[in-house]
């Protein structure tokens, strides 16, 4: 695993208080969730959608960590999306599905 720059309680902390800029700050903080999506609680459903705020790097970086929680599309760390398809980053899209198949994780 690489060493990271932040705790996953700062990272989190840092991208709930950007003005949804990127930054190196904020594109640390969420490789910092990525890091730790697949084994640590603490990365909620709710901090993974914050990053699909962000757009670009950020989103993907979020939606990559909703894969890996979730399996949707069977993508997980695989690499790429399926069939040359972009990665789902639109927020109101995954809160239909994390509704639709973890409906009690998130509000």
């Amino acid at each position: 695993m690489a060493e990271q720059f932040y705790t996953v309680a700062e990272a989190k902390q840092i991208l709930r208080e950007s003005d949804l800029v990127h930054t190196a700050t904020t594109v640390i903080a969420a490789h910092t969730l990525v890091e730790a999506c697949e084994h640590d609680p603490d990365v909620t459903f709710e901090d993974m959608l914050r990053c699909l705020d962000y757009r670009g790097t950020i989103a993907t970086v979020g939606a990559r960590c909703l894969y890996v929680r979730t399996g949707r599309d069977g993508l997980g760390w695989k690499p790429g999306a399926p069939d040359g398809k972009t990665y789902v980053t639109d927020r109101a899209d995954w809160e239909r599905y994390l509704h639709e198949h973890f409906p009690k994780t998130v509000a």
